[in-house]
């Protein structure tokens, strides 16, 4: 999820956005603490580590540690975290991707990391029974940021426009307003799923 999604999300709710080097368990740690001390409360709390990249499985091994410290470790710190200090009433919101189902040539890697993340969410939402607080995971497909955008070529981006029923990109205003359902009133009774917001290409 990019900046320009994470803005329209505040626009929905008060939110406080933080950055930094997110792979470092004691940042992450932090980056919580931050959020819940000039409030007073923490309500709600997501979750974006990853970015979409291929690795090739020859890739794969040497790049072993890096890969766990970068997509799978984060999520796990972050989850630890909120589950600590979200009151009742509390949302947790993970980010997933729609590749975990799309399941594209290339995209292995990534796809596992997204699926530990939706394994993750189902997980923690038994786990925190009785404390009346959701976990629930947001899965993209292809949206017209310009992480997704940059370095495509017109044919691809052409071709991908096309992939859903629907016949677009996905705009971040899209996604956003798929999270602030999950954070609102209205999603009070979702808990433990993972809401594809994907225009219906998987």
């Amino acid at each position: 999820m990019e900046m320009s999604e994470k803005r329209q999300i505040c626009r929905h709710d008060r939110a406080m956005l933080i950055g930094g080097r997110k792979q470092m368990s004691a940042a992450r740690t932090f980056f919580v603490e931050h959020i819940e001390t000039p409030t007073g409360r923490m309500r709600l709390v997501t979750d974006d580590t990853h970015r979409l990249r291929a690795i090739d499985w020859d890739d794969c091994e040497a790049r072993m540690q890096d890969l766990l410290l970068r997509y799978y470790g984060p999520s796990a710190v972050t989850l630890r975290e909120a589950s600590r200090r979200l009151r009742a009433g509390g949302r947790i919101i993970n980010v997933s991707s729609s590749v975990t189902t799309l399941l594209q040539p290339t995209y292995g890697v990534y796809a596992a990391t997204k699926a530990a993340v939706e394994a993750m969410t189902s997980v923690l939402t038994k786990e925190l029974r009785g404390r009346n607080i959701t976990v629930n995971a947001i899965a993209p497909g292809p949206t017209a940021t310009r992480l997704f955008l940059d370095g495509k070529p017109q044919e691809v981006i052409d071709r991908l426009s096309k992939a859903a029923p629907l016949e677009r990109l996905g705009q971040p205003d899209d996604i956003a307003a798929a999270v602030a359902f999950l954070a609102g009133p209205d999603g009070v009774w979702i808990n433990g799923q993972t809401l594809r917001a994907n225009g219906g290409i998987i």
